[in-house]
């Protein structure tokens, strides 16, 4: 009977023993998924300032050419109002 309790003792043993290392195992996978994970998160924050910089000096670009536009718009009208002074004149 006393050798029986052994090998139960130790067959509980080896399962624990087993059970304990594949959750290390497990463990250790889901670590390197969350490292993973946040390495991820990282370069798309860096992604996301280089998007959010391209806007701006898109936006800025933009704001620049609006304003040359007016200014063409507002030489082109004087020079209309100079070409209909100058044909009223005649």
């Amino acid at each position: 009977m006393n050798n029986e309790g052994v090998t139960w003792k130790w067959v509980v043993g080896i399962l624990v023993t087993i059970l304990l290392l594949g959750g290390g195992a497990w463990a250790t996978s889901i670590q390197a998924q969350v490292t993973d994970a946040n390495r991820n998160a990282g370069e798309l924050k860096a992604d996301i300032a280089v998007i959010k910089e391209r806007m701006r000096a898109f936006e800025e670009n933009q704001k620049e050419e609006r304003d040359a536009r007016k200014e063409a718009d507002k030489k082109l009208d004087e020079i209309r109002d100079l070409l209909k002074k100058k044909d009223a004149t005649k």
